[in-house]
């Protein structure tokens, strides 16, 4: 029919490859008008282009790079605490590791071992050697090898002076416990030599 072959020719028309004319637009829309029934193609061409949005580009060597933080003109009194160094009247001190406080103590202790034994006072205390003729002097591995100790037994008399001539030898502190001393670390040649040096 005749209808069938306007909308065929306004299709082919639409189908064509390239831009529309404009004084071909009405002539569409009007072949498209006449024919009865809407195809939808009518107000596809008369709504407007929609505005093209501008878009911001970041300036050369500024893309990825954010503005730098700028610290208040007024620091916390948390921070302010914080930040400045240990004062005589600080209510809150800063705190310092057992093992630094241990280790600062023993920077007194060591002395050489001539000066040890010419120190020593006759009979203050007694050491007994094993049946074999050994010193009693021992090394313990604990927990899983991180901590060596040195152990001393079969002591007697005055403790205390045993255990600073101890200090003196090994430049390290001595625990005392009943019947032993422990000494951190390996100093079982250094006792010894010092032990027989005094005539143990």
């Amino acid at each position: 029919s005749r209808c069938m072959l306007r909308q065929h020719r306004c299709r082919a028309l639409l189908l064509r490859p390239g831009p529309l004319s404009p004084a071909s637009i009405p002539s569409v829309r009007h072949k498209l008008s006449v024919g009865g029934g809407s195809t939808g193609v009518a107000p596809l061409l008369q709504r407007p282009p929609p505005p093209l949005r501008p878009r911001a580009y970041p300036e050369a060597g500024t893309a990825g790079r954010s503005e730098p933080r700028t610290l208040p003109a007024e620091i916390p009194e948390v921070l302010r605490s914080k930040l400045q160094p240990d004062a005589p009247g600080r209510a809150h001190p800063r705190k310092i590791p057992a093992n630094l406080r241990r280790k600062a103590r023993e920077q007194g202790y060591l002395q050489p071992l001539d000066d040890v034994v010419t120190a020593h006072v006759e009979g203050s205390f007694r050491v007994a050697r094993s049946r074999m003729g050994n010193f009693p002097i021992y090394t313990d591995v604990r927990n899983g090898g991180t901590k060596v100790v040195t152990i001393l037994r079969k002591y007697s008399g005055d403790a205390h002076s045993l255990a600073r001539a101890l200090q003196a030898v090994t430049g390290k502190e001595v625990t005392q416990y009943h019947g032993r001393m422990e000494v951190r670390g390996r100093h079982a040649s250094a006792m010894a030599e010092w032990l027989g040096r005094i005539g143990m």
